[in-house]
């Protein structure tokens, strides 16, 4: 005889989050529709991939009207997902997407989420088709304390970096000194096509 019980659903929510850990970022968001005591699981994932699965297939050939409005939906998903999320702190956070230095005030608010959440694996690929990203995003130095007047501000959350990835990142050989100098956990540190 088929018996109906939701048991899993009667897991304990520390348990329920695991499980959804296991899933890609839409899938586990997805889980929030199963029922009331789904709604909030996915936010305390401790793994937040970005990951744009197909939107990049034939990016460039889209008008400059397509791909800003691409690029807007991608980064609103980032920030609406950050805001929800309500776990002590996450493992890893990866963004991946066409971006510049236009969403500069956004890609400084998820760099200072992933750090207050004391991430451990931190990829920022904001990936160019073709050539050298000229407009690119340059990480803020004052998040290290590289600037007198944010020098008491910069985040502790840097200790807990295990791995970092920059791609079409504008990075300084200061900043990078910094991140090798300072933060004895750092296994990995990958910075590729930043113009400084």
């Amino acid at each position: 005889m088929y018996n109906s019980a939701d048991r899993i659903s009667e897991l304990p929510l520390e348990i329920l989050a695991s499980i959804v850990c296991l899933l890609p970022l839409k899938e586990a968001v997805a889980t929030s529709v199963l029922s009331r005591h789904w709604r909030h699981v996915w936010a305390s994932t401790l793994t937040l991939d970005f990951d744009p699965e197909k939107t990049l297939f034939g990016f460039t050939y889209l008008s400059r009207t397509l791909q800003d409005k691409k690029s807007r939906r991608y980064v609103n998903w980032i920030n609406r997902v950050i805001e929800q999320h309500n776990g002590p702190n996450i493992e890893s956070f990866r963004a991946c997407f066409d971006l510049d230095c236009r969403f500069t005030s956004s890609i400084d608010k998820w760099i200072e989420f992933a750090l207050k959440k004391r991430v451990q694996v931190f990829v920022l690929d904001f990936v160019k088709i073709y050539g050298f990203n000229k407009d690119a995003y340059a990480f803020p130095r004052k998040l290290l304390g590289l600037e007198k007047e944010f020098a008491s501000n910069h985040y502790v959350g840097f200790k807990y970096l295990k791995v970092v990835y920059f791609d079409n990142v504008d990075v300084t050989g200061e900043i990078i000194e910094y991140f090798l100098s300072h933060y004895p956990v750092l296994e990995r540190l990958s910075v590729s096509f930043a113009k400084s």
